[in-house]
């Protein structure tokens, strides 16, 4: 995985830039070049490993659920059905 992958997973598993700054030690403000784009595939091996490192303990701290673990999409169909009971 390259540096922006990773951090597009860590941010889709719930962590804040901040957090994974706070857990790895990379700046908040090269997580966000990393993520945008704006630093480009020069990223060094160092903070590659270290976002990996993060990435592996909070995929151990809290597996993702698998896709037939997912709420359905659309959760006003299910609110609708449930007022019309309730009413």
């Amino acid at each position: 995985m390259n540096a922006q992958t990773i951090i597009a997973e860590l941010l889709r598993r719930g962590l804040t830039q901040k957090e994974i700054e706070r857990r790895c030690g990379v700046d908040q403000s090269t997580v966000s070049a990393i993520h945008t784009g704006r630093r480009g595939k020069r990223v060094s091996y160092e903070v590659v490993m270290k976002l990996q490192r993060l990435l592996d303990q909070v995929m151990a701290e809290s597996p993702a659920a698998s896709d037939d673990a997912q709420p359905p999409t659309g959760g006003d169909v299910n609110g609708s059905k449930m007022m019309k009971m309730v009413a």
